[in-house]
């Protein structure tokens, strides 16, 4: 027999006014249990959308965020020329780590 169990049929057992006493018994335990951390956004993204029901949308408009896309790939490109694939300048990048390791 589990807890739960054994529990349930001696509360059934008893009169109502003693059920009463076991139930506030058991809302004053559920209120000493500490309050769940609740989580909370990295700082980072707090604020970047809104919630809508269960659905969530940016706050900026999909012609804002195309050009701030192409605006992040033009500064990529800086660094990584058109004509170098990213997973090569990976590759490349670890192949010199473990050389000098």
């Amino acid at each position: 027999m589990t807890i739960e169990q054994a529990v349930l049929e001696n509360f059934r057992e008893l009169p109502a006014d003693k059920q009463q006493e076991v139930l506030d018994f058991i809302q004053f335990l559920k209120h000493q249990l500490p309050a769940q951390k609740r989580r909370t956004p990295p700082a980072s993204i707090a604020g970047k959308g809104k919630t809508l029901g269960d659905i969530v949308s940016p706050i900026v408009n999909q012609e804002e965020w195309e050009n701030s896309v192409k605006n992040a790939q033009a500064i990529f490109r800086k660094y990584i020329p058109t004509t170098r694939k990213l997973s090569e300048e990976l590759i490349q990048e670890r192949r010199e780590e473990s050389l000098n390791e």
